[in-house]
């Protein structure tokens, strides 16, 4: 073979370090945007289900106050209850969502002669 083995190790690994460096820092942008999405998303669903559940506790001291009917009084529990759940719910589903693992595997390397015309 008419080709100097110790210089194409060299550049093999200058090669992988530089793709190593570009996939760890596509890698840091990408958890960044995430991140960024993440917070956006449960800063809504907070804000959504804390008014619903405010609302909820509004009414309900409303109607206790009012002496209503105990069924009016644990319809609204329930209601309470149900944004309350609801609310952990979605948080949890976001934090699943948010979540990743990356994966990095060799797929292949090799070595090319590229000869003139």
């Amino acid at each position: 073979m008419d080709c100097d083995i110790d210089a194409l190790l060299k550049c093999h690994d200058s090669l992988d370090n530089d793709l190593a460096k570009r996939f760890s820092s596509a890698v840091e942008d990408f958890q960044a945007e995430n991140e960024t999405a993440y917070q956006i998303k449960v800063q809504r669903v907070r804000g959504l289900f804390d008014r619903r559940i405010a609302q909820d506790e509004q009414r309900l001291r409303t109607l206790r106050e009012a002496a209503r009917s105990p069924r009016m009084i644990v319809l609204t529990e329930k209601l309470l209850q149900a944004d309350i759940r609801n609310k952990e719910l979605r948080l949890t589903e976001l934090k699943e969502k948010a979540a990743f693992d990356i994966e990095q595997t060799q797929v292949a390397a090799g070595v090319f002669r590229v000869t003139g015309p």
